[in-house]
């Protein structure tokens, strides 16, 4: 790619992909040609590869699995579909279960995802409930993440906007007190 641009790399790619496909290195080739054809323009082409890859290597085996569908949700963004984006988040988030000692397993894109997730509804579907609403979800789910404390700030940030003090003032006293 970096010699001959994204056109030259992907049609060296897709061959060995499709031969290296059902082998242990098939999972993170498919990736990456998922990948590769955004670069070369080719994004709705990419968000069903990456939704293929996604769904044939579900959660706990893929190790690929949430870039897979973190990266289509930006690339349906981009296409201006933003419904299926934040779908595909949702679907990325729901497998998550619980672990010992009543926590769950988190895995290291699901806060990103979560947080993302209020990031559409504020400011691509202008939705201030939704918003809230996802941004108190990486707060409940997500409470070690690092970007928790964002998404208690947009909550207050939020709620002041519509003048919900009171609110406002309860999400910056969690951030205050419990992060």
């Amino acid at each position: 790619e970096e010699q001959g641009g994204p056109q030259a790399a992907l049609e060296w790619l897709r061959p060995l992909e499709l031969e290296l496909r059902a082998s242990d290195s098939g999972e993170a080739v498919s990736y990456e040609l998922a990948t590769l054809l955004a670069r070369c323009e080719l994004k709705a082409e990419s968000v069903d590869s990456l939704l293929t890859l996604a769904r044939s290597h579900p959660y706990p085996n893929g190790s690929m699995t949430d870039d897979a569908y973190f990266a289509a949700s930006l690339f349906l963004e981009d296409l201006g579909r933003l419904d299926e984006a934040i779908a595909v988040l949702e679907e990325m988030l729901s497998p998550q279960e619980a672990a010992y000692n009543g926590s769950s397993y988190d895995r290291p894109r699901w806060p990103a995802a979560a947080y993302r997730l209020g990031v559409l509804q504020r400011d691509q579907k202008r939705d201030v409930d939704a918003a809230i609403r996802a941004f108190w979800r990486v707060y409940d789910r997500h409470r070690t993440s690092r970007v928790t404390d964002d998404a208690l700030f947009e909550v207050a940030r939020l709620e002041a906007g519509r003048g919900a003090e009171d609110k406002a003032c309860a999400a910056i006293e969690t951030l205050r007190t419990e992060n």
